[in-house]
């Protein structure tokens, strides 16, 4: 790439004059790449950790929704479970298996 192909390049990005000296220099640094070539890597590079950050937040609120649920989910199987409690007091298999739901919810 010529030295005015890179200074095009240059321009149409906005950034700190010391981040394009860091640039020049790590790209004087490894003559096989142009500074063009570097910003293009260094841009890719950030895109691609910049999707997996934002994969992961997506995961983390997926996952904490889906908690919400099941918990939600846990109080109205308790409410439905403490209405049938009162509604087999008196029969022992009933209660216990009531009794094991619960104890499988609260686990």
């Amino acid at each position: 790439m010529s030295l005015a192909m890179a200074e095009t390049a240059k321009r149409s990005v906005t950034l700190m004059a010391t981040t394009w000296a860091e640039i020049d220099e790590l790209a004087q640094a490894n003559d096989e790449i142009s500074p063009a070539e570097l910003i293009r890597q260094i841009i890719l590079r950030g895109l691609r950790s910049y999707k997996a950050e934002i994969a992961k937040g997506l995961e983390l609120k997926t996952k904490q929704l889906v908690q919400q649920k099941l918990k939600q989910r846990q109080g109205s199987m308790a409410e439905a479970l403490e209405v049938l409690k009162a509604k087999v007091a008196n029969d022992k298999e009933a209660s216990a298996a009531i009794a094991a739901i619960e104890k499988g919810l609260t686990d």
